[in-house]
């Protein structure tokens, strides 16, 4: 019987670790790419959308371009959020595409939202006018 004690308390004790351990992780600070485990280097394609209407999408292609955007990425320190309020509108998305299938979609706000979860933004600022900027480049390219 206190061997049975022992064990459904050690049982219990390793399960509550893991899961602390686990909340723990999944609610870190990271960079975007750690977030969603991806390779910079994997993206081919990113179409950019206008929120406010006023601009058709935008599709990247050229691979000087894609990694000068992903250098701005870098600029961001990230953090899932546990719980988030409903926001609304947005000004910039971006879907990104390993050749022709998407596995990534940022919508630029703040909080963040990177595949339908929401991340605050720890360290960068998520300047609309940055984005703007970087898409009349690739526009007068």
């Amino acid at each position: 019987m206190i061997k049975k004690l022992i064990m459904t308390v050690i049982i219990f004790a390793l399960f509550g670790a893991f899961l602390y351990g686990y909340m723990v992780l999944q609610y870190k600070e990271k960079k975007i790419n750690e977030a969603v485990y991806m390779e910079y280097s994997e993206i081919t394609k990113i179409i950019f959308y206008d929120g406010r209407g006023n601009n058709p999408p935008i599709t990247l292609e050229d691979k000087e371009k894609i990694q000068e955007f992903n250098n701005l990425l870098d600029g961001y320190i990230i953090k899932k959020e546990k719980f988030h309020e409903k926001s609304k509108g947005w000004i910039h998305r971006a879907d990104f595409y390993k050749d022709d299938k998407q596995f990534m979609s940022i919508t630029f706000s703040n909080p963040m939202q990177i595949n339908g979860k929401y991340y605050e933004i720890v360290e960068g600022d998520i300047n609309p006018e940055t984005i703007d900027n970087f898409l009349k480049s690739i526009d007068s390219d």
